[in-house]
């Protein structure tokens, strides 16, 4: 017998993800979510401006894990990370060789990494979105840092190849802005879309 949802509860909160930053960044704060991966979706653009590449990414996210869910009370929550240097988007590094790439490239400079967010109720098919960003400066480093820090495998599967939560806070001399948009999920711009959606992280 198929039970009757109680419209007084708040709607089921689930992440369209496979990052662990995200998740764990939920889990941080008590947040009670499920996980779904968007498979493919990060292939709607590949070019363009970054708030527009991250912003379509997030949207399309959350629009294929939200098809799979219409009619429920279900509120999909998708984001996408990237890092912006003079107006060229650098996304994760496919191999070692890209990061120290990347790694070469950063270092040294300010660079911009934003993350994009979208928001869908999967029962009425509204939706929000946003985008949180910051200046990264970061250090000059020596062919030997890169390495050393490329050799822990923290820089594979992070935009930019760095993760500031992580052994990269070693390369970050200054941040100027949300330090949740470089880590993956800027948590007070989320947490106050959420609540127009039914959800509270409080």
């Amino acid at each position: 017998m198929r039970r009757s949802v109680d419209p007084t509860l708040p709607p089921r909160l689930l992440l369209a993800s496979s990052s662990p930053r995200r998740q764990a960044l939920l889990r941080q704060i008590g947040a009670r979510f499920g996980v779904e991966v968007p498979e493919g979706a990060e292939s709607a653009l590949r070019t363009g401006p970054a708030t527009t590449v991250a912003l379509t990414h997030a949207e399309a996210k959350a629009s294929l894990v939200a098809s799979g869910h219409a009619g429920t009370r279900t509120v999909v929550l998708a984001a996408d990370t990237l890092i912006s240097l003079d107006g060229i988007v650098i996304g994760k590094p496919a191999n070692k060789q890209g990061a120290i790439e990347t790694l070469r490239l950063l270092q040294g400079k300010t660079h911009s990494a934003l993350t994009a967010y979208a928001v869908v109720d999967c029962s009425s098919g509204r939706h929000s979105t946003g985008v949180a960003e910051a200046r990264v400066t970061m250090r000059h480093l020596s062919a030997g840092d890169i390495t050393a820090y490329v050799a822990s495998g923290e820089p594979l599967d992070k935009a930019g190849a760095y993760g500031i939560q992580g052994k990269g806070a070693l390369l970050v001399e200054r941040v100027d802005g949300d330090y949740y948009a470089i880590v993956g999920l800027p948590l007070c711009q989320v947490a106050i879309t959420l609540v127009e959606f039914g959800i509270s992280l409080l």
